[in-house]
């Protein structure tokens, strides 16, 4: 591997049992047993609810189906639910809602199309006329003023005209500060509907401070508008996706947030609305991974965490150590028939096989959770056997290569770069829905960082790719990783980690100043 050495492999060995240390304990790290408040009883005051579904356009017929079947669950753990639309079947909501004895706060969609909202608040209107005993409350637009698709006044008289036609309580929802912003909508509402997202808010809240974010935050509407009902529209967590500053997705994360807001309503008899009662899949599209997974259930109906008793991230996570060991064992074994015996070798093949493994399961569960259409699917494919290609070419000997390997490790190189490229114009200029896939690049890194300290550098990429294409990419990956630190903040792990190893990639491959002289000599030449 590399080269035959002591030394060499010594090094190399080194690097990478360091990693295969660092892969192991992202394993063990999931695992971990969680102790957060019991939440014994296991209701919530009421609970967002959109039909679970796969696909972000279902026929009105299966809608419906799957509304009774989901009502009947959520029955369990509230006796309401909140919905965002009376179209498209939603509007059986309150007929299986009589059945099990639970209410609804009705939502009426209102976006940027008078026609469309039209159609809404008149058949709203009907609906609460037919189903005045279930309906608590109508929600008249939802984070229309975030989305900038209407005004504060055309709202207020959206909402003067269904309690007119009513005389049902109604309200607006939308994140609180742009009640803050509008404070003349409180007129035509009977109560004020806030939402508080600590990790969505402008200046992300870390888990350790949510309920202090949410506490403050109700305490200062409030004051706003003294003697005015207020009620928190959505909050909740979520358990997957990018990390925002020190906010970060996890499962555990969602279940601390999930039991201690349920403990912290109870103690200050808060009314709230929590979202959402299942993760929905389809809005990745809109807000990228993390849009997707605020469910307490998961799109199939599962429960996603307890509430009570221990939480662990990741039930199954002795799974990424068995498929480590299990490809560090196989290539050991290749290479014990090829008789290449020595110790310190096969210690160097069995710490990449297993970082190779538990990388490689990590990858998948990214991959299952990311990608939002085929497409997606099929760049991400790619990118990431480059990645793995170029981990396991980097320290494979040179003169193994031959023709057709030599060729794909070029390809492969090639590809990496150019998306690694890609992914950081994204986190530059559109940030807000983009993940770092840091599994992926961090095997490349490590094996062309090892690849450079054993090598000389005009050789720490081993193929026929340019030096002054090389030299190019090095500068954007200096320039976007320190653009992406400052964006996101030293408090983001994630994105701190994705920026070093753009930066370790780029000095492994950096050619020396007179492999680029001598580029440009041969060009002139």
């Amino acid at each position: 591997m590399i080269h035959s050495t002591v030394r060499h492999q010594t090094i190399a060995s080194s690097i990478l049992l360091l990693l295969a240390i660092g892969t192991a304990m992202i394993w063990v790290s999931k695992g971990r047993e969680h102790h957060y408040p019991d939440a014994p009883n296991g209701q919530f005051n009421c609970l967002s609810y959109t039909p679970r579904s796969r696909s972000d356009h279902p026929t009105e017929a299966d809608t419906r189906n799957q509304i009774a079947i989901d009502m009947r669950q959520l029955s369990a753990r509230t006796r309401c639910v909140r919905t965002y639309s009376v179209m498209n079947g939603l509007d059986e909501v309150p007929i299986v809602a009589r059945k099990l004895g639970m209410k609804v706060l009705l939502g009426i969609w209102i976006g940027r199309g008078d026609d469309a909202n039209e159609l809404e608040i008149r058949h709203a209107i009907e609906i609460a006329n037919a189903n005045r005993d279930v309906i608590e409350a109508i929600i008249v637009g939802n984070e229309v003023l975030l989305r900038r698709e209407q005004e504060a006044p055309a709202l207020s008289a959206m909402m003067q005209r269904v309690h007119d036609a009513t005389q049902l309580p109604v309200t607006y929802a939308d994140v609180w500060d742009f009640w803050l912003k509008n404070p003349s909508m409180a007129e035509h509402a009977s109560f004020v509907t806030i939402h508080i997202l600590p990790y969505w808010d402008d200046i992300p809240i870390s888990i350790e401070h949510a309920m202090e974010h949410v506490d403050q935050i109700y305490k200062k509407i409030q004051n706003k508008f003294p003697g005015k009902p207020i009620y928190v529209g959505e909050t909740g967590w979520p358990s997957a996706g990018r990390q925002r500053e020190a906010a970060a997705p996890s499962l555990v994360n969602e279940a601390r947030f999930t039991r201690e807001f349920i403990e912290f309503a109870n103690a200050h008899a808060l009314p709230n609305n929590f979202i959402e009662a299942y993760d929905q899949p389809w809005k990745k599209a809109q807000e990228g991974t993390v849009g997707g997974y605020w469910g307490l259930y998961d799109v199939d109906g599962n429960e996603k965490f307890p509430l009570t008793g221990v939480v662990v991230e990741d039930a199954q996570w002795w799974h990424g150590l068995a498929t480590g060991s299990a490809t560090a064992a196989f290539i050991v074994l290749i290479a014990w028939l090829k008789r290449q015996r020595s110790t310190l070798l096969l210690t160097t093949y069995a710490l990449a096989g297993f970082i190779l493994g538990t990388a490689l399961l990590l990858q998948w569960h990214y991959w299952l959770i990311s990608n939002r259409n085929w497409q997606e699917w099929a760049c991400a494919l790619v990118w990431g056997v480059a990645c793995n290609i170029v981990f396991v070419g980097a320290l494979v000997p040179r003169s193994t290569y031959g023709k057709w390997g030599s060729l794909l490790l070029t390809g492969a190189e090639a590809v990496l770069l150019f998306g690694l490229s890609y992914i950081n114009l994204g986190l530059v200029f559109d940030a807000r829905y983009r993940d770092f896939p840091t599994m992926f690049l961090l095997l490349p890194t490590v094996a062309l960082v090892i690849n450079r300290l054993i090598n000389c550098p005009d050789e720490s990429i081993r193929s026929n790719i340019h030096p002054l294409y090389r030299s190019v990419f090095c500068c954007w990956m200096l320039i976007s990783s320190v653009v992406i630190a400052w964006i996101e903040k030293l408090t983001n792990v994630q994105a701190i980690s994705w920026c070093i190893c753009c930066l370790l990639l780029a000095w492994a491959i950096l050619p020396r100043l007179r492999s680029l002289r001598a580029s440009h000599a041969q060009a002139q030449i």
